[in-house]
C-alpha cells in the first residue's frame, strides 16, 4: 500500500467537489473510488452490482486494471465474495486481516485470498443494489478507523443519490420521448385517415353504384384507427407505469403471454421451450413488450400459424426467441427493431414492434430479427440484472429520440442544486425547493418573479439575457441578493429552449466554497511568508526535479539568486560534483517515491565553489488525486557546527576529566569520555544519556550532585564540591564543578559538570579524611 494518507477534511472536500462536478456518472464513480482508495490506504476499490436471488456479483466500476483480478465487468458468484456478508447483515463489514479475525475458512478468503476488505451496502428503493468495496491482498497494520468507515459510508450515500438521480432522469427522458413519438404518430394518422373518411362519406350519397365500396374503404380506415388507438393506449399506460425493476419468473410470464395471445388467436398453435426456473430483474412493461412480439407472430403468419417461444440462458443474460412460419417480417418493420426508426410509424405500421424495441432497450437488452424461407425469428437478449450501463443506454436512446422530442417534462424536486425554468421574458415559471432555499423565497412566491429582482444594481441583466438567447447556452457566476439583504455567490449553467419558449438554469451556491478558497489563499500567502522569512534554506521542486521555490536563506547559503535557479532542474545548478550525481539522483527518486529524509547530512558546493555541510530534511507534496507532485526540502548549514564538534572531539580524546551536561531535572544530556578516563566512569556513555543522575549514582552522591546542579541554575554561579565514589578503578575521591549553561531547544536550563579524580593529590587525601 503506497498511497499517502489524506486528511479527512481534505478528503471530504474533494469528494463533494467530485460529486458537484459536471461529469458523467461513471467518471464520478471512477474519481470517488480513486479518492476512497487513497483515503483508506488500500490496493483497489470497486462498485459492485449484486442480485442475491441469482447469486450474482459484478464489478461495474473498478480501479483494478483490465488485467487485474477484479476489473470492471468481472462477474463472480456472490457466495464466493465477502460482499455476501454485507448483503446478509445489511451493514458495513470491515476486515483489516481476515485470517487473524477468524475468516480463514470463509469461502471468499479461500477463493480470492484477500486479507483486507471494507464493504459498504448501497440501498436503492429499500433493496441492496450493490456494494462499495475497498480491498488489498495484504493485511493492514491497524484496523479500519471510525473515520475511514464513515468516509466510505459517505461515498456510498452520495453514489446512491447519483444512481437515483440518473435513474429518474433516464425514466423521464424515455417517457418524454415516447409520448412525443406517440403524439406525432397520432396527429399524422388521425389527420390523414379522417380526411379520407370524410371524403368517402361525403361522396357516398352521390355515388350509389359503388357506395358499398366507398363505405368499405371508410370502415377499413376507421378499423385501422381503432387498432392504432388501442396500441397508443398501451404505450400511454406503459409510459406512465412504474419503471422500477422487480424479480420475475420468466417461464411463468411467458406462459401468461402465450395464454393471452391464444385467446385472441384460437387458430394458432403455440409452444414454449427451454429450461424451467429462469429468473431475471425486469420492469413490469416487459410482459407487454414480449406479448407484442408473440401477437405479431400469430397475427401475420397465415390462417393456422405456428409460433414457438424458446428460452436460453448464460451466466448473466437470458435469450428469448419468438419463431413463426409466416411470410417474413417486412423490411420497414425490421428497421423499427434495428434502430427504433420512427418513419414507418408515420404510416401507422410497426407501432407495436416499436413499443417492444423501446421496452427491450430500457432493459439494457438487444433485439434482432432474422427472416428466412421458413419464417421469422426475433431474438431478444436481456441481462439478468441491471448495471450502470442502463444510464449510458438511456443517453443513447435520448440521442436517437432527440429529433422526436416536442415536449419537455422535468422532475427535479430531489436535486440538491437549485433548478429553475424561465420564460422568454426572464420570469420564473417553475422552481424546485432548492431554488426556494437559495433565493430565500417560498416556491409559490418565487414563481412569476424575474431575474432582475435578485441581482445587484451593477449587474447588467439585459445584456446577459440577450447573450444567452443568442448563444443557446451559458455558464458563469453572479452575486444573488436575497430579500433579507444577504448575498450569495452563485455559479449557474443555463440552456435555452429545452422546449420552445422554456429555458432551464441550474444554480449552485458557491459561497462557502469561495470562502474556503479565500481562506486557502490566505493560508498559502502565510506559508509563502514563512518560507521567505525562514532563516534556513527552503526549496520546492516539482516531480520533474525543476525548482519552483528558492527562499532568501537559500540565496545566502548557496550563493544562487532565485532568478537564476527557479525554473531550472535542481541537478543542473552545480550543488554536487559529478562523482555525487548518481547518489543525488537515487535520493531524489526515493524522495519522489514518498521516502522522507530527516537531518541527512550531505556535502554540497556553493556557487563560489566552497564545500559546505548541510543537514537536509525532505517531505513529499501531493496533488488532489493523492499522487506525489513534488517535494519540499529544508536545509541547515552545519559546517561550523560539525567543525566545532570535530575539534571538541579531538580535544576530549586527551582530556583526563569527565565532562557531562545535565538539565534542570538532573538528566544526562551529553557524556564526554575517552579511554583515558573510562575507568573512573560508572556505566556506558551512550546508556547514560537520558537517565537521571540520582538513578546512576548512589543515593548520597546522587543527591549531592543534584543539589549543586540546582544551586548553579538558581544562582547562575559555578558550584564546586567533593565526593567519594566507588568506580571501576576502585574507591576514588572527586572534585566536581557545575557551571550554568543556556537553555536547550526544549527550554530546559542546563549545566556543565566537570569531574576530576583528585585521589592521589594532597587535596584528595584531605577530602577523604573529612568524609
Amino acid at each position: 500500500m503506497t498511497h499517502e494518507r489524506l486528511h479527512s477534511d481534505q478528503a471530504r472536500a474533494e469528494l463533494y467537489r467530485i460529486m458537484r462536478a459536471d461529469l458523467a456518472f461513471e467518471e464520478k464513480v471512477d474519481r470517488a473510488l480513486d479518492l476512497g482508495e487513497a483515503f483508506l490506504d488500500v490496493q483497489n476499490a470497486h462498485l459492485t452490482r449484486i442480485d442475491e436471488r441469482i447469486d450474482f456479483w459484478e464489478a461495474v466500476v473498478s480501479t483494478d486494471p483490465p488485467d487485474g483480478d477484479f476489473p470492471a465487468g468481472e462477474v463472480l458468484d456472490l457466495r464466493t465474495t465477502y460482499c455476501r456478508r454485507v448483503v446478509e447483515e445489511g451493514s458495513t463489514v470491515a476486515l483489516s486481516d481476515a485470517p487473524e479475525q477468524g475468516w480463514n475458512d470463509d469461502p471468499a478468503f479461500e477463493e480470492h485470498g484477500l486479507r483486507c476488505y471494507h464493504g459498504t451496502p448501497l440501498t436503492i428503493e429499500n433493496e441492496i443494489w450493490g456494494t462499495l468495496c475497498f480491498v488489498s491482498e495484504e493485511p493492514r497494520e491497524a484496523p479500519f478507523s471510525e473515520g475511514e468507515t464513515l468516509f466510505a459510508e459517505l461515498i456510498a450515500r452520495l453514489l446512491e443519490q447519483e444512481i437515483r438521480t440518473a435513474r429518474q432522469q433516464s425514466e423521464i427522458n424515455l417517457q418524454s420521448n415516447l409520448i412525443g413519438v406517440l403524439s406525432r404518430v397520432l396527429r399524422h394518422n388521425l389527420r390523414n385517415d379522417l380526411n379520407v373518411i370524410r371524403a368517402h362519406l361525403t361522396t357516398l350519397s352521390d355515388q350509389h353504384e359503388d357506395g358499398h365500396l366507398q363505405n368499405d374503404t371508410a370502415v377499413s380506415k376507421i378499423d385501422r384507427l381503432v387498432d392504432l388507438a388501442n396500441t397508443a393506449r398501451k404505450i400511454e399506460s406503459i409510459a406512465s407505469s412504474d419503471l422500477d425493476r422487480q424479480p420475475v419468473d420468466l417461464n411463468a410470464l411467458l406462459e401468461n403471454v402465450i395464454e393471452r395471445v391464444r385467446r385472441a388467436h384460437p387458430n394458432a398453435s403455440f409452444a414454449l421451450e427451454g429450461p424451467d426456473g429462469v429468473h431475471l430483474e425486469a420492469i413490469p412493461s416487459l410482459r407487454r413488450g414480449l406479448e407484442e412480439l408473440v401477437e405479431n407472430a400469430a397475427k401475420h403468419s397465415g390462417e393456422f400459424p405456428q409460433v414457438t417461444v424458446s428460452i436460453d440462458t448464460t451466466a448473466d443474460a437470458v435469450e428469448i426467441d419468438v419463431i413463426d412460419d409466416g411470410p417474413g417480417l417486412p423490411e420497414d418493420e425490421r428497421e423499427v427493431l434495428r434502430e427504433g426508426s420512427e418513419s414507418p410509424l408515420i404510416h401507422g405500421n410497426g407501432l407495436g414492434l416499436w413499443l417492444s424495441y423501446w421496452i427491450v432497450a430500457h432493459h439494457e437488452g438487444s433485439i434482432e430479427a432474422e427472416v428466412t424461407d421458413e419464417g421469422t425469428r426475433i431474438s431478444v437478449t436481456l441481462p439478468r440484472t441491471s448495471s450502470l450501463s442502463e444510464f449510458d443506454e438511456s443517453e443513447s436512446l435520448l440521442g436517437r429520440f432527440h429529433r422526436e422530442q416536442d415536449k419537455f417534462e422535468a422532475v427535479f424536486e430531489e436535486s440538491f442544486d437549485a433548478i429553475v425554468i424561465l420564460d422568454d421574458d426572464g420570469h420564473y415559471t417553475d422552481v424546485n425547493e432548492s431554488a426556494a432555499e437559495l433565493f430565500g423565497v417560498p416556491q409559490e412566491e418565487l414563481r412569476g418573479r424575474s431575474i432582475a429582482e435578485f441581482v445587484a444594481d451593477d449587474f447588467d441583466v439585459e445584456s446577459v439575457w440577450t447573450d444567452l438567447m443568442a448563444t443557446d447556452r451559458d455558464r458563469s457566476t453572479f452575486t444573488l441578493v436575497r430579500p433579507d439583504g444577504g448575498e450569495r455567490f452563485v455559479e449557474y449553467t443555463a440552456v435555452t429552449d429545452i422546449v420552445p419558449g422554456q429555458h432551464l438554469a441550474i444554480l449552485r451556491d458557491a459561497t462557502e466554497r469561495i470562502d474556503r478558497e479565500w481562506e486557502l489563499l490566505k493560508t498559502k500567502d502565510r506559508l509563502e511568508a514563512i518560507i521567505d522569512a525562514s532563516p534556513d534554506p527552503i526549496l520546492v521542486v516539482n516531480d520533474r526535479g525543476v525548482i519552483e521555490r528558492w527562499n532568501d536563506a537559500a540565496e545566502k547559503v548557496f550563493g544562487y539568486e532565485a532568478d537564476e535557479v527557479v525554473g531550472e532542474p535542481l541537478r543542473s545548478i552545480g550543488l554536487h560534483t559529478d562523482s555525487e550525481a548518481e547518489t543525488f539522483a537515487d535520493r531524489f527518486e526515493r524522495a519522489m517515491s514518498g521516502e522522507r529524509f530527516d537531518n541527512l547530512v550531505v556535502s554540497r558546493e556553493t556557487k563560489e565553489g566552497d564545500r559546505i555541510q548541510v543537514s537536509l530534511s525532505t517531505t513529499p507534496l501531493y496533488d488532489c488525486a493523492g499522487d506525489i507532485s513534488g517535494l519540499v526540502a529544508v536545509a541547515q548549514d552545519v559546517t561550523d557546527r560539525l567543525e566545532q564538534a570535530r575539534r571538541f572531539e579531538a580535544l576530549s580524546k586527551g582530556f583526563p576529566d569527565l565532562c557531562f551536561v545535565l538539565d534542570q531535572d538532573g538528566v544526562y544530556r551529553e557524556v564526554l569520555s575517552n579511554p583515558a578516563n573510562e575507568d573512573i566512569l560508572i556505566g556506558d556513555p551512550d546508556e547514560l544519556v537520558g537517565r537521571a543522575v540520582t538513578d546512576v549514582l548512589p543515593s548520597e552522591q546522587g543527591r549531592l550532585v543534584r543539589e549543586n546542579v540546582d544551586r548553579a541554575i538558581e544562582t547562575g554561579e559555578p558550584q564546586t564540591f567533593h565526593f567519594e565514589l566507588q568506580v571501576p578503578a576502585g574507591r576514588r575521591v572527586f572534585e566536581a564543578r557545575a557551571h550554568p549553561l543556556s537553555e536547550t531547544a526544549d527550554e530546559k536550563r542546563t549545566v556543565s559538570l566537570v569531574v576530576r579524580d583528585i585521589t592521589d593529590l594532597p587535596s584528595g587525601e584531605e577530602v577523604s579524611t573529612a568524609t
